[in-house]
């Protein structure tokens, strides 16, 4: 033998290793012994070459030949490391990967190649959508075995003394793999057939009276229940009642294992340390793992007293009556037992693999059967052919034989498999086909839906296609490129129960039962979740009441519903399973959705459907005529938006925007004939106009509201629509506004996620865990409440959070729930945490979306409270947080409605009056106070919205006063130690807005008096001058009476106090700036040139140092700076100062000592947008199906900026 030295090209060729050569050898025996040497897993992929000459040695002896050290590649490849994304500092490549784990695993085998390398906080997994790579890891080797380290997904539920969970090379795994497999394999299965069959017969009472009543369902919810209840009897002998009545609730073992899956996804999804947490998931999946365990003994102490004693294994499988029994009671060839200590940890395997696999599977089924036409006839007509009826005993032979049935099956497994991660370790470095190389200790996870959908490998993998089964490319495939219940020593060793079970199930319920799907939206998954399943997916089971004859397709119709087709509200047995973490924390399955189309209504006729020659069934639920009358509907509908649009465009011809027929002069009425004006009349005219334009306010317009496309009414002296998302509504919009109005989807923030009987224990799974709790109440404190301090009980509900969070765990049942938490409190604590997560840290969709669920929570409770009813202050509290929330992320239309209705709550219980004698409420002066302050952070957001939109005022008429603290023995949590010389910010802000209130009506009673009295136009002016200017000085003594830190920058001890510094500036200056300056709309002279001069002059100044203090506030605190009313102030003064530096607009700007403080306007607005546009461009995120989402306000300034620059047609 000779020695010839071996590396792996893409190593340095010093790396080489010595193996000894026989020169008898064939090629393949050369290959074997090299791999051996250098680990290559599949080493007849190995091809020899002389250094990394591109010759290859094909032969023993040309390899003995070569003197020089000769090199491999592996499958024509260099040895290289998998590739991934890079990923982010702490958090690795998670948001590479989730939500959308099926989908992104999916782009990045596209863009990284067959095996992929990711970083989950901390976490490295390799994952691989090759068959040959597969077939590699799940055979356990000298290189593979199934090791559940810190990086396997199934970390957070191992347990060595289980099957499923458990290392493969221990003493426990042998004795189960041993023990377990016989209650399994065909014979065995065979025995529990008409088990299987009597449990979805027991099932037809209830998809009967669903029926009857006309009733869609969830589908996975009940097919959990099917798929339980037949397991309930399989593997523990016992009757769940799943079916006992339509609201039997789920068995507490099937709740607890679903809930143990859905918890360990999120345990394995974050870093390692999370499991070690003594708090939040970790401990509730610990304590679910010992309640289930506690369940289980007693039936395992049932089976204990069994008939069966001592039976040999293959004995005890067919007469034991349950798993639990045969694994109790069974013998080994030595005529041992199963050790008693692994029976507990193994029956939760067989229990809850059993169920939550069948479920999904038979959910995904019967989306194929309603989504896929000509798929449900097509399997009918086989029960038919094959003789089905309702006096059928099902058998393994029977069941197996029916050819489109199974493909039907295989078919959605490889489409939509329920599993999708079994994982396999290295037990040393190891080189992979394809020359991929991994480290010891490693784990890589065959993802089966990847694999199941590569196009290397499946000819339109996309395709729902059963007969490609027939195909003989199929049947060739590699052996992994299907294996939706793994492969080798670790597969599936119930795979055997479950086909005979989903075939038997679903032709029972084919059989008996037209499916026919309910909405159209994108099917969700859970990503939370240990397997995939169509949570959103809905369908009504049509009885079939004529019995169905071969070849008489006449004869099978289904019994009509009056009102079938209505959509009933969805029964949720299951909702504290998913709960709302579905809702918060699931995404559209938009990826499957969109490339996995279904086919043609009508079908093609390769697929099935009714224009196939063969068709025998006529499908019920496809009514043609209806189907041609709603396109017909839909044709006259597009034909009238068509001439709506036609009459829009022929009547703005004339001069390009909309004005071809209207006079130069709108909105008065010209005679040709009538008589020139004398010099007289003109300058009575004059008079009038003038008067006019000082008292009388502006008319209001139009406009349509960009986010909801609604059309919207704002007051003459609004802020410019762009600032508040709104476009004008030209003649052309106008005219086109029902078309609008059907084509732009509208925007509900508080819609219901639940049922409508929902309970609160249900509402609270929207909670997040305790830590984030506790994060974003902390983000509360430190960024939303100092600013808007609504929160007017801030000391009592810090005292009741925490405990709150310590009894969390024994809120399981509704009543004790409501005992122990007020409802409005639960309200108030959703809204609190929707503030907290939109000024957190989180990623801006996190941050999105789940604002928007803890929105929808806060409401769920006050609907349930009957809070217009049962008024308090904790509701009021929560609303005004809503509102709050609600105008942050742009809803300010929303937000100024749900005010109104927020104030009128208030004063239903007298929170504007002063105090109401004899009222039980106000038994302290800590609650006088609460209330004053409550009504007064009312009146801060009213105003501000109303005079924003210039609309009328909800809280105009205000008999509170302020609630100064100075005046107050009470405590204020917003109050600053050493600041009892003056205001506190909110009590500056108190006082703004008296100011602005007693403004508003003092114009208003200026107007009403110009109506009923003729004064000369001078004394109006003058009037209206020493008014700007008295309610002008009253703002600018705001400061005087402000905390020292408020008025001097040089007072300041911390950023706080700097903060809250600058946001008074923002606020007074804004208001100094726009509302002062709102008279001066009129121009063209109706001031006197001086008048203008000292208000222009006065608005530059305080519009500048409202930008300056926007840029000095994001300087010290970007997160503040996601509060609309900071960025809509900065924004609206931005708007200002560039408006006042045009000379159309500037009047007589050009006064060399306004035109100096104007010069630097231009590129403060620039620094001002280049801040906007990068917060604008971290708050972007792309939904599933590719649209950019914005989150917070930044989106509508910048184009409210650029539109009024002209970047942006106006």
């Amino acid at each position: 033998m000779s020695s010839r030295d071996f590396y792996l090209i893409g190593d340095d060729p010093s790396t080489a290793k010595a193996v000894l050569v026989e020169p008898k050898w064939k090629i393949e025996d050369l290959k074997r012994a090299v791999g051996l040497v250098l680990h290559v897993a599949q080493p007849l992929g190995i091809t020899f070459h002389s250094g990394t000459d591109a010759n290859v040695l094909d032969t023993v002896q040309g390899v003995l030949d070569t003197q020089n050290t000769i090199g491999l590649r592996i499958d024509g490849q260099a040895v290289q490391d998998p590739q991934g994304p890079r990923g982010l500092p702490l958090v690795g490549s998670y948001y590479e990967i989730f939500p959308d784990h099926l989908g992104n695993h999916y782009r990045l085998f596209r863009r990284y190649g067959p095996v992929i390398k990711t970083n989950n906080m901390g976490k490295i997994t390799y994952l691989t959508d090759s068959p040959e790579v597969a077939a590699v890891a799940m055979a356990e080797s000298v290189y593979f075995t199934k090791k559940i380290t810190s990086d396997h997904p199934l970390f957070g539920v191992k347990d060595n003394t289980a099957i499923f969970v458990g290392d493969t090379e221990t003493e426990n795994w042998r004795l189960a793999h041993k023990f377990l497999p016989p209650a399994m394999g065909p014979k065995a299965v065979r025995h529990y057939a008409p088990l299987m069959q009597q449990c979805v017969r027991s099932a037809f009472d209830i998809f009967d009276t669903l029926d009857e009543k006309g009733q869609s369902w969830n589908v996975y919810q009940y097919m959990l229940k099917l798929a339980s209840q037949t397991i309930g009897k399989f593997a523990l002998g016992t009757d769940f009642g799943h079916f006992a009545s339509i609201d039997a609730p789920l068995h507490p073992i099937v709740t607890n294992i679903a809930n143990m899956l859905s918890l360990n996804k999120k345990v394995t999804s974050r870093g390692e340390w999370y499991r070690y947490l003594p708090f939040g998931d970790p401990a509730k999946l610990k304590e679910l793992r010992r309640a289930t365990y506690n369940i289980l003994q007693e039936y395992i102490d049932q089976a204990s007293g069994s008939g069966i004693k001592d039976l040999p294994l293959s004995e005890a499988a067919l007469q034991a009556s349950c798993v639990v029994d045969y694994l109790v009671n069974g013998t080994d060839e030595k005529g041992e037992h199963f050790p008693v200590p692994l029976i507990l940890s193994n029956m939760i395997i067989v229990t809850g693999a059993g169920f939550t696999t069948t479920s999904a599977l038979l959910s995904w089924l019967i989306y194929c059967l309603v989504t896929y036409e000509g798929t449900q006839d097509r399997l009918l007509q086989e029960l038919v052919d094959y003789g089905i009826s309702e006096e059928t005993e099902w058998d393994p032979d029977f069941a197996h034989s029916l050819p489109y049935l199974d493909k039907f099956v295989k078919e959605t497994q490889r489409l939509h498999n329920a599993s999708f991660q079994p994982g396999r370790t290295t037990k040393t470095d190891v080189v992979l086909p394809g020359g991929y190389r991994m480290p010891p200790q490693s784990v890589i996870v065959p993802a089966l839906y990847a694999i199941h959908m590569n196009p290397a490998v499946w000819r339109d993998p996309f395709k729902f296609d059963p007969d490609r089964w027939d195909t003989e490319e199929v049947k060739n495939r590699h052996r992994c490129a299907y294996i939706p219940f793994a492969t080798g020593p670790r597969g599936c060793i119930g795979f055997n129960f479950a086909l005979l079970e989903v075939k038997i199930l679903l032709s029972e319920l084919v059989y008996r039962y037209e499916f026919s799907r309910e909405g159209l939206e994108a099917i969700e998954y859970d990503p939370e979740f240990q397997l995939i399943r169509p949570l959103n997916f809905y369908v009504t089971a049509k009885r079939r009441t004529h019995c169905v004859r071969r070849n008489h397709a006449e004869l099978c119709f289904s019994a009509s519903h009056a009102g079938r087709g209505q959509r009933d509200h969805r029964e949720s047995s299951l909702s504290r399973l998913q709960g709302v973490q579905t809702v918060q924390q699931s995404v559209e399955y938009s990826f499957q959705s969109t490339i996995e189309s279904p086919q043609p209504l009508l079908g093609d006729p390769s697929g099935g459907g009714l224009a196939s020659a063969g068709s025998k069934i006529i499908p019920s639920s496809i009514d043609l005529d209806a189907m041609i009358r709603r396109l017909d509907a839909m044709g006259d509908q597009i034909a009238s938006m068509k001439a709506e649009l036609i009459r829009a465009r022929d009547q703005g011809n004339g001069d390009g925007n909309g004005n071809a027929n209207q006079p130069q002069n709108q909105g008065v009425l010209v005679n040709d004939n009538s008589p020139a004006p004398s010099d007289s009349d003109r300058s009575n005219q004059h008079q009038q106009q003038r008067r006019h334009a000082l008292l009388a306010k502006s008319p209001g317009q139009y406009v349509i509201e960009e986010v909801t496309g609604a059309t919207i009414f704002l007051g003459g002296n609004s802020d410019p629509p762009p600032t508040l998302g709104c476009r004008q509504a030209s003649d052309m919009q106008m005219a086109g506004d029902n078309l609008l109005e059907r084509l732009v989807p509208r925007i509900y923030p508080f819609s219901s996620l639940w049922r409508p009987e929902v309970s609160f224990t249900e509402v609270c799974l929207a909670l997040p865990e305790d830590s984030d709790i506790v994060r974003y109440w902390d983000v509360y404190q430190k960024f939303v409440h100092p600013f808007y301090p609504a929160l007017v009980t801030m000391d009592q509900f810090s005292e009741s959070l925490f405990p709150f969070l310590e009894k969390r765990p024994t809120f399981q049942d509704d009543a004790v729930l409501k005992r122990e938490i007020d409802p409005s409190w639960l309200a108030l604590l959703f809204s609190v945490l929707a503030c907290g997560v939109q000024f957190s840290s989180d990623p801006a969709k996190e941050r999105d979306l789940r604002s928007k669920v803890f929105i929808c929570s806060s409401f769920q409770c006050l609907r349930a409270t009957n809070f217009f009813s049962n008024t308090n202050m904790n509701q009021i509290q929560a609303m005004s947080l809503i509102s709050h929330c609600l105008r942050n992320n742009l809803d300010t239309n929303c937000s100024w409605i749900l005010m109104g209705a927020t104030v009128r709550l208030a004063q239903s219980i007298g929170l504007h009056e002063e105090s109401v004698p004899g009222s039980s409420l106000h038994t302290s002066s800590v609650e006088q106070y609460q209330r004053k302050r409550l009504w007064w952070m009312l009146v801060w957001q009213d105003s501000f919205l109303s005079f924003t939109y210039d609309r009328p005022l909800s809280a105009a008429n205000v008999d509170c006063r302020i609630p100064y603290t100075t005046n107050s023995s009470s405590s204020d949590s917003n109050k600053k130690e050493g600041n009892e010389s003056g205001y506190s910010f909110a009590e500056s802000i108190f006082t703004l807005c008296e100011i602005l209130l007693d403004r508003a009506r003092d114009l208003s009673l200026h107007s009403h008096r110009h109506t009923q009295t003729h004064t000369d136009a001078d004394a109006d002016e003058n009037a209206y001058t020493q008014t700007e200017i008295h309610f002008k000085s009253r703002m600018e003594s705001i400061l005087d009476s402000a905390a020292p830190f408020l008025r001097d920058k040089a007072r300041c001890r911390t950023i706080q106090d700097h903060l809250e510094r600058l946001a008074l500036k923002v606020h007074i200056g804004n208001d100094s700036a726009t509302y002062t300056n709102s008279g001066d709309n009129g121009g063209d002279g109706m001031l006197s040139r001086e008048t203008q001069n000292l208000l222009l002059h006065s608005t530059a100044q305080r519009a500048t140092e409202v930008v300056e203090s926007f840029l000095d506030i994001h300087r010290l605190s970007a997160n503040v700076c996601r509060s609309w009313s900071l960025v809509h102030n900065a924004v609206s003064c931005a708007i200002i100062l560039q408006r006042l530096g045009r000379d159309d607009f500037a009047m007589d700007f050009h006064h060399a000592q306004v035109h100096a403080a104007t010069t630097p306007f231009g590129s403060l607005v620039r620094r001002l947008l280049a801040v906007l546009e990068k917060e604008g461009e971290q708050s972007r995120w792309h939904d599933t199906d590719g649209n950019v989402r914005n989150f917070g306000p930044y989106s509508r300034a910048i184009e409210a900026l650029k539109w009024d620059m002209g970047v942006l047609g106006g």
